[in-house]
Formats: structure tokens, sequence, C-alpha cells
């Protein structure tokens, strides 16, 4: 823990980063004074400061995250102070202490952020990142991701390989958060309908090619689910196949692209492993590749080719991470997506910050007010022309009923979702959705 002198010259330091702003210090420090979110903002400090130092972020985009970060903090924490029962001094620095460590314990029900500040969290930061530019997001991503999330709070690659049992995945206790066990079910449910789309696409049309791009990869998990499945399908016509994952955070993208160098499932696939270089002049989506970009989404996303190949089927993936885009990101990737004649979104996340995890645990932590959830992202898919299944009613022929009921049944005080929006001549087909 820093000194309060160490403090000090910390912020010292990003006021000086950024002299056109005077009012930088007075935000930060507002920030740091929070009961709930002060500490928390401290490890953001200190990190954001050490991305400039090391050229790694720079200055303006890690001062305006700062910022912001400051400001929602604020914000939540004069909301959970409203409430009628909140955590003790001593309570508070022991979560406090947990959230430090990255020890998921959740505190009381009681004590929890309520259902209504917690909505108003997720309203509020999406409001905040409407009109922030890309770099301000990523940047903000970085610092959270990087100074806080590591193998307790992440499903990573190795762990979610570990817990394929559907009967294991579908019987998980609530208590049982070690590790975010929801992030596990959807990840293979993800898995399980792209298996399906691979088998079903190989009989719709001749020469058929599917190319993945997986939004916010972390350390791999989604695309462990992913080369598994597809590599347990047996199928005479195999699609030409690619498959991307597109990571913001430096640590995390250390991780996948090892990986992704490494993984047996997209070994047998015959993926070459590919860590794109904008200056190789190479596509992010190379046929026979698996491909790992360092990169904010919507970057990623414009160096994609977009030309109506009609026997092409673009897939975009995310699990637990467009809650980070604020929706005029989600707009533009949807916006230039929709150039491509045939696409699918698979989307596993959170909408609104309810569940029982986020108001006993990460409301009163570092990501909770950060969250931009995804609270018109139905109405978002569907105002760009894509049609959107409800698992309540249906589902893909390749996903096991019982995550689809789950996932289905995940109600406000739940919050996990999976959003299955196609577009296109060939998805219905690809998708065979049938009767839940």
């Amino acid at each position: 823990m820093p000194t309060g002198a160490e403090r000090t010259e910390t912020l010292q330091y990003l006021q000086d980063t950024a002299p056109q702003n005077p009012d930088v210090r007075h935000e930060l420090e507002a920030g740091l004074a929070t009961r709930v979110y002060g500490p928390y903002l401290g490890r953001m400090l200190d990190y954001g400061a050490g991305r400039i130092m090391d050229g790694t972020l720079s200055h303006n985009s890690v001062i305006s995250a700062l910022v912001i970060a400051a400001k929602l903090y604020q914000a939540a924490d004069q909301d959970y102070a409203t409430q009628e029962n909140t955590l003790t001094d001593e309570e508070l620095a022991t979560h406090q202490t947990n959230v430090l460590n990255g020890d998921i314990v959740p505190v009381s029900e009681e004590q929890a952020v309520s259902y209504g500040n917690s909505v108003a969290q997720v309203e509020r930061a999406d409001n905040v990142f409407y009109d922030q530019p890309d770099e301000v997001q990523a940047a903000l991503a970085e610092i959270n991701y990087g100074a806080f999330f590591g193998p307790q709070t992440m499903a990573s690659a190795a762990r979610t390989l570990d817990r394929r049992g559907v009967n294991k995945l579908v019987s998980t206790p609530k208590e049982d958060m070690e590790a975010m066990p929801h992030l596990t079910v959807s990840n293979w449910a993800i898995g399980q309908t792209l298996a399906g789309i691979y088998r079903n696409v190989s009989r719709l049309i001749r020469s058929p090619r599917i190319r993945v791009i997986d939004i916010g990869s972390g350390q791999g998990a989604t695309l462990a689910a992913i080369t598994n499945s597809l590599s347990s399908e047996e199928v005479d016509n195999k699609p030409v196949l690619s498959i991307t994952g597109v990571e913001v955070t430096k640590g995390f993208y250390d991780d996948l692209s090892n990986f992704t160098e490494t993984d047996q499932g997209a070994s047998s696939l015959g993926l070459r492993p590919v860590r794109y270089r904008p200056e190789d002049g190479t596509s992010i989506s190379e046929p026979g590749t698996i491909t790992t970009i360092n990169a904010d989404a919507v970057q990623a996303l414009k160096n994609l080719d977009t030309l109506g190949d009609p026997n092409q089927l673009t897939v975009i993936t995310a699990n637990y991470s467009l809650h980070r885009l604020g929706r005029r990101k989600k707009m533009e990737i949807l916006d230039f997506i929709s150039q491509t004649p045939n696409v699918i979104f698979l989307i596993g996340d959170l909408a609104q910050n309810t569940s029982e995890v986020n108001r006993r645990y990460f409301n009163l932590g570092v990501n909770g007010p950060l969250n931009a959830g995804n609270l018109y992202l139905r109405e978002l898919f569907e105002s760009f022309g894509f049609d959107v299944a409800r698992l309540d009613t249906e589902r893909p022929d390749s996903l096991d009923p019982r995550l689809a009921k789950r996932l289905a049944s995940d109600d406000k005080l739940k919050d996990g979702h999976l959003w299955i929006a196609h577009r296109g001549a060939l998805t219905a087909g690809a998708l065979n959705l049938m009767a839940a």
C-alpha cells in the first residue's frame, strides 16, 4: 500500500502530465476520498501512472480514464450511502482487502448494493462512455483489468477445459463463486452453439467458410471452449475456418497468445497460430489461422474484410466483455459488421449489474460502477436488422437444453444471459433453431 507521500507524488505526476486541465487533481482526490471506492482508485492511479512511464498508454488516455473512474466512483459512493443498511467501517475494510487481493467473498445480502442502485451504476456508466474516444475506454479497461483481475476473477482457458462437464456446470451451487462459474456456463454454451453452426453449414453449402471473431478474449477461456467443441465435430465437408481473439489488456493478451500457440484443439483443427501485427499487412482472419490481436474491438474489426462472399459466415463471440463498451461503440460494431452478408452474434454477458455476485461483491468493488452493461442490447440488434432468439422458447439444435434453460431462466436477480442474434441467408439454417 503506497504511503501518503507516495500517493501525493503520483497525484502530482498525473496533474503535471495534464497541465491544460487544472481540475484533474481535484477530481482524483475527490475519488480517493470516497468511503467505498477510494482504495481501488488509488491502485488504478499507481497502475495508470506506471503505464504512462513505460509508454504502454498515452498520458491523455490515462488521465481521461482515471477522471471518469473517479466521477463514477463518487456517484456510486453517494448512492450506497443513502441505503438503509451499509457496511460498517470494519466490514468495509475487510471487503476492500478482499477486493484488493482478488478474493471473491460476498458481503451479506442486507448490506449489498440495492437493485435500484445497481441498475443506476450501469445507466450512469453507459451515458458517460457514450461520447468517449475509443482510446479512453481502452485505457480504462487496461487499467481496470490490469491492476485487479487475476485467476480468481477470470475463467482461464485451462479452467474452462477442466470444467467442461455439463452436469457440473448446470449444478454449480450459487455460493461457489470461485473462478466465476457463470462465465464457464456461457463459454460452453457459445462453444456448443458454434459446433452446431460448423456442422450445419457443412451440409448447407458446397464450399463453406467460417470466420470467428472473439471480442475481449481475456486469457482464452471462450476460445478454449470453441476449439474444443469444433475439434470434436466429425464432418465430411469441413468448412474453411479462421478464429481470431481480440484482447486490449496487455497481460491478458500475452496469456491469450501463449494459449493459442499450445492449444491442442486449435492444432487438431489445423489452425496455425499468428500474433497479428499491422505492419505485416496480413488479414486479421486469414483462413487456416488462429490469430490474436492486442487492440480494442472497434479498432480490430475495422481491419476485417467485409466483402460479400455468399459462402462465408462471420460469427462474433463475446463472453462477459461487451458490458465494458458503451452504446456508441456497440453501434459502431453493428454498423460495420452489418456490411457482411451472413453474421451471427453469440454474446454471453450481464445486462444490468443485478446478479448476486455483482450486488454483493463487484458493485462494491472496482468493477461495478465502471460497467456500461447491456440494458438495450436486444433493441440495438433489432435496429440493425438482426433477428434475436428467445431461449425461453427456442434454442440452437446443438445447445444442451439444460444450459439453454439455465441461461433463459436467468432473471434480473441472476443477470446472466446469452444473446443469439443473426442476419443473412445462411444464418437461420446454420443455427437450426428448435423449440426449447
